[in-house]
């Protein structure tokens, strides 16, 4: 086990900033009353979207290859369903208070559908206008081949199933967001707090910001690369039992807890200030995965599947 480098105490030292750069920016993503938004983990802020319709809506799925999601309180389900239930179209309507004064706001351009949730602007700045609830409904031909997806949530329960894209965001401040039966080749993760915990299969890159919380990923293959800075809380990666990977870390403290068994290196363990490296896995697998790992505290796990 080696030393920390000043470059690595630096580094570190970051982390710490990072819970609040996180809370901070995704909270004002999810609620600014401008009508259109940027998410921190985006592939969207490539894009140039004028959300400038309101209430419920239909859009064609054949004229949709991107969606990208800010809600800022209450809940929402994503849904995959038959593309004769709702005609091949992407259907949305929110329910609760607010809907009639402050109703979501969205638009569809050049392919990428934005939705979002509306606020106001009070005294004391932006502000909410109660829970409303978001429900979405993505015809299969149009789910199975999206380009990217992105979910920005600063409160609330959400839940959504069934997308495979090739690019997936989520920019988490607070509350529990869950996803099963997911794809996307590039994963990218900016969690403040709260609860995340997605399923399906992340073969390729992974990128992951963590200021709090409890993050999972459960993935049918290893992924092939994987960044991890974390300020605290607990991510836990579920991988398959046969496949083998590396990771590479620098730590102020915390723990790397692993189901796997230690084929190489030097495991990290408890002790505070420690960097290097470990190989975990089937002693006959090839190593196919690599995780380079950033710890000001928390715990990273390691489960098979």
């Amino acid at each position: 086990m080696t030393r920390l480098t000043n470059a690595s105490y630096v580094k570190i030292g970051l982390l710490v900033v990072l819970a609040l750069v996180l809370c901070g920016g995704i909270v004002s993503c999810s609620v600014r009353c401008t009508p259109s938004f940027q998410m921190p983990a985006s592939f969207y802020n490539d894009v140039d979207v004028d959300a400038h319709e309101t209430g419920a809506g239909a859009v064609a799925g054949a004229d949709v290859r991107n969606i990208a999601i800010a809600w800022a309180a209450g809940s929402a389900t994503i849904t995959v369903c038959d593309d004769a239930e709702t005609g091949g179209q992407i259907v949305f309507a929110e329910t609760g208070s607010g809907v009639r004064n402050l109703p979501l706001r969205w638009g569809c351009e050049n392919g990428t559908l934005c939705i979002q949730y509306t606020s106001e602007r009070n005294l004391m700045g932006c502000s909410t206008h109660g829970s409303k609830h978001l429900d979405v409904k993505v015809p299969r031909s149009v789910a199975q081949t999206l380009g990217f997806f992105e979910l920005d949530v600063a409160s609330g329960d959400y839940a959504l199933e069934g997308l495979a894209c090739g690019k997936m965001a989520f920019a988490v401040a607070s509350g529990t967001v869950e996803g099963a039966d997911l794809s996307a080749g590039e994963l990218r993760l900016d969690v403040a707090s709260g609860q995340l915990a997605l399923a399906g299969d992340f073969p390729e890159t992974v990128n992951a910001n963590m200021g709090s919380g409890n993050t999972s990923i459960s993935t049918a293959h290893c992924p092939q690369r994987v960044d991890v800075d974390m300020a605290s809380g607990m991510m836990t990666f579920a991988l398959p039992s046969a496949c083998a990977f590396e990771v590479d870390y620098d730590a102020l403290s915390g723990k790397v807890d692993s189901s796997f068994p230690v084929r190489g290196g030097s495991a990290m363990g408890s002790s505070p200030s420690v960097g290097g490296s470990a190989v975990y896995g089937d002693a006959n697998a090839e190593v196919t995965g690599h995780f380079d790992v950033d710890m000001a505290s928390g715990m990273l796990a390691f489960q098979t599947l």
